[in-house]
C-alpha cells in the first residue's frame, strides 16, 4: 500500500524532470566516479549507471519499521507538499554536477518504497556511490554492452508505474553510452622468443636416445673435388662434413650437403709448427695483429652459409697461441658458434679457452686416417668405439680418401646394430658447453 503523504511527491519533481534530466545526461557523459581503479574507470558509463540503478533499487526497496524512520518519511511526505522556489540550474562541471545532486537529494534519502521517480533515483544513486562494489559490473550488462531486459524493469520501477518520457530520456543515455565503441586497447606486445645461436639454428637433427654410447664422425677436408664430396655424402644421416673456405665450390657442396640433412663446419686454416707447410690462403696466423686476424676470421667465415662452427685445418702452432685463441674463439661465441678442436697438438689451448669463454666446443678423441690404410683405419675405429662406451661419446676426425670411406661403409651398420648412435658434432658440443 503507498505510504500516506506521498501521493503528492511526485508531480512537484515531474516539474523539473526534463530539464534536469538534460543536465544529468550532459553530467553522466563526463561523470568519472571518483576513487576508481584504471580498470573499473575504463568501464563503460551503461554498466555504471546500471549498477548505480540496482544498488538504488535494493537500497530504496527495503521497509523500515522504525518510529523515528516513520517520523523522517512523515516529515519528508510535508516538505514535498510545500512549495520550493526555483532551482538554479544545475552545473555543468562533473564535481560540481554530483555536489549540487547529492546536496538536492539530501532529504529524499529517507524516502522508501518502489515509487521514485527517475531525477530522484539518480540523484539518490549518484550519492551512493562511494558505498558499491564494481567486482560484478560485467554481469549486468546484457551480450550487447546495452541495458538488458531485466535492468529496464527495475528502472521503470525506479522512475514509476510505466515508461514514460522521463525513463525514456535515461534509456537513451544509457543506450548512446553502449553504441559508442570503445577505443582498443593496444595489443599486448608478444613475448619474443630469444634468437637461438647458429649452432643450434643450422644443427642437424639428432636422433641421439640418451640410452647408448655415441658417436661423432667429421670428414675434413670437403670442397676441392665432386668425387670426395659424394663419397662423403654416401655415409649418410649422423656424419658432420667440414668444408675448406678457400675452395672453389665449397658454398655450393655445403648448401647441397645440408639440403640432405647433414651438419656442416667451416674447416679453418690455422698456422702449423712446421713453417714449410702451407695451410693456404688466408690463414690464421699468430703474427698477424688483431685487425688482420679478425679479417681473415670474417672472410673465411663469409665463404658459406648455414654451417654451426668450425673446427682447425693444421693449426698446431696457432692453436698453442692463447691470445690469438682468445680472439678467435671470443669472435665465434659472439657469433653464436662452436669450436671443435681438431687436436693436431697436444699443448693446445683450445679446451681452456672456450671453458673460460663459455661457449660450446668439442674436442677430437681418434684420427682416423692419420695412415690411409685399411687396416689402421679399423684398428682406429675399434679405439672410437672403447672411448665411446666408457665416457659416453666420442669424435673421429677422418679424410675423404678412398680406404677411410670404404672401411666406414662397412663398419657404420654393424656399429648401429650394436648398439652405438651417430649424432652431428654439436650434440656432443651441447654436452660438453658450460654455456
Amino acid at each position: 500500500m503507498p505510504h500516506p503523504g506521498r501521493l503528492s511527491a511526485r508531480p512537484n519533481w515531474s516539474r523539473r524532470v526534463k530539464p534536469n534530466l538534460a543536465i544529468i545526461s550532459t553530467g553522466l557523459r563526463k561523470f568519472r566516479l571518483p576513487g576508481l581503479t584504471a580498470r573499473q574507470a575504463q568501464l563503460p558509463l551503461a554498466a555504471k549507471v546500471i549498477v548505480l540503478l540496482a544498488a538504488g533499487a535494493f537500497a530504496w526497496q527495503s521497509p523500515r519499521d522504525s518510529a523515528p524512520e516513520a517520523v523522517a518519511d512523515s516529515k519528508f511526505a510535508e516538505q514535498s507538499v510545500a512549495p520550493k522556489p526555483e532551482a538554479k540550474p544545475v552545473a555543468t562541471d562533473p564535481l560540481d554536477f554530483v555536489a549540487q545532486a547529492i546536496t538536492e537529494s539530501s532529504q529524499i534519502k529517507q524516502l522508501h518504497g518502489p515509487s521514485v521517480d527517475s531525477e530522484t533515483a539518480l540523484a539518490i544513486l549518484v550519492g551512493v556511490k562511494g558505498e558499491l562494489e564494481f567486482d560484478f559490473l560485467p554481469a549486468l550488462a546484457g551480450p550487447d554492452e546495452k541495458l538488458s531486459a531485466r535492468y529496464e524493469s527495475k528502472l521503470t520501477r525506479l522512475a514509476g508505474s510505466s515508461e514514460s518520457d522521463e525513463v525514456a530520456l535515461i534509456k537513451s543515455v544509457l543506450n548512446e553510452a553502449a553504441d559508442v565503441p570503445e577505443a582498443p586497447l593496444p595489443p599486448l606486445a608478444a613475448a619474443e622468443e630469444p634468437e637461438l645461436p647458429d649452432w643450434r639454428r643450422f644443427a642437424a637433427l639428432s636422433k641421439e636416445t640418451g640410452t647408448a654410447p655415441i658417436i661423432a664422425i667429421v670428414i675434413d677436408d670437403l670442397g676441392h673435388t665432386e668425387r670426395e664430396f659424394n663419397r662423403a655424402m654416401s655415409l649418410g644421416e649422423g656424419i658432420t662434413l667440414a668444408f675448406l673456405p678457400y675452395t672453389e665450390r665449397m658454398a655450393e657442396f655445403a648448401q647441397r650437403a645440408r639440403q640432405r640433412g647433414f651438419e656442416i663446419l667451416v674447416h679453418m686454416p690455422m698456422e702449423p709448427t712446421d713453417a714449410s707447410t702451407d695451410p693456404g690462403p688466408n690463414a690464421l696466423l699468430t703474427d698477424l695483429s688483431e685487425t688482420e686476424l679478425m679479417l681473415r676470421l670474417a672472410y673465411n667465415l663469409s665463404r658459406l652459409e648455414g654451417y654451426v662452427g668450425i673446427n682447425n685445418h693444421m693449426g698446431s702452432k696457432f692453436s698453442q697461441d692463447r691470445r690469438a685463441m682468445k680472439l678467435v674463439l671470443g669472435e665465434l661465441a659472439a657469433r653464436g658458434l662452436l669450436y671443435l678442436d681438431s687436436v693436431t697438438i697436444g699443448s693446445t689451448v683450445g679446451e681452456p679457452v672456450a671453458t673460460a669463454s663459455r661457449m660450446p666446443f668439442a674436442s677430437r678423441d681418434v684420427f682416423l686416417d692419420s695412415v690411409a690404410e685399411k687396416g689402421f683405419i679399423e684398428g682406429q675405429l675399434r679405439v672410437v668405439e672403447k672411448i665411446a662406451r666408457q665416457s659416453g661419446h666420442a669424435v673421429a676426425i677422418g679424410h675423404p680418401y678412398a680406404e677411410t670411406m670404404e672401411v666406414l661403409q662397412r663398419w657404420l651398420p654393424d656399429a648401429r646394430e650394436r648398439g652405438f648412435e651417430f649424432v652431428p658434432i654439436s650434440t656432443v658440443a651441447a654436452l660438453e658447453c658450460a654455456c
